[in-house]
């Protein structure tokens, strides 16, 4: 509609000028030249850039997407614990009778002590961590911890 609200101006001009002749420019928004600014006293470019911020639809929706990829983020995070992260080591047989309070159920050998751990599965902790996961899932079906 921009165009045909500046052909409507054009074709309306009475001062003399060769409407044929007359020079439009078009100007991007938060990139304005000096030459456009200084014809406006008050000029801010604070102002100018709002112009650039998404309507209120489309940033709640924005909102909602990066509030969904932050929780997804925190429950992926939340799944994944490291040896280093388990501060609370757990006898063989209580993790082998079921799931205790705060124990990540697919990662149960990871609550071992060094010396349990070593004794159940015959290696450190890094070598098994090291295994394909298929490897790690036979040996965990293997000593009750699956």
């Amino acid at each position: 509609m921009t165009m045909k609200k500046i052909d409507e101006y054009i074709s309306k001009i009475t001062d003399g000028r060769d409407t044929a002749n007359v020079q439009i420019v078009v100007v991007d928004p938060c990139i304005e030249p000096m030459q456009f600014t200084t014809h406006f006293p008050e000029w801010e470019e604070e102002i100018s850039q709002q112009w650039l911020e998404l309507d209120p639809y489309e940033a709640a929706m924005k909102k909602i997407e990066d509030d969904k990829k932050a929780a997804l983020a925190k429950v992926a995070a939340k799944n994944e614990v490291t040896y280093s992260e388990v501060t609370n080591f757990l006898p063989i047989e209580e993790l082998r009778k079921g799931i205790p309070e705060g124990v990540n159920p697919a990662q149960k050998e990871q609550y071992l002590s060094d010396d349990d751990f070593k004794s159940v599965f015959g290696m450190e902790k890094s070598a098994f961590n090291e295994l394909k996961d298929w490897k790690k899932k036979d040996l965990k079906k293997k000593y009750g911890l699956f």
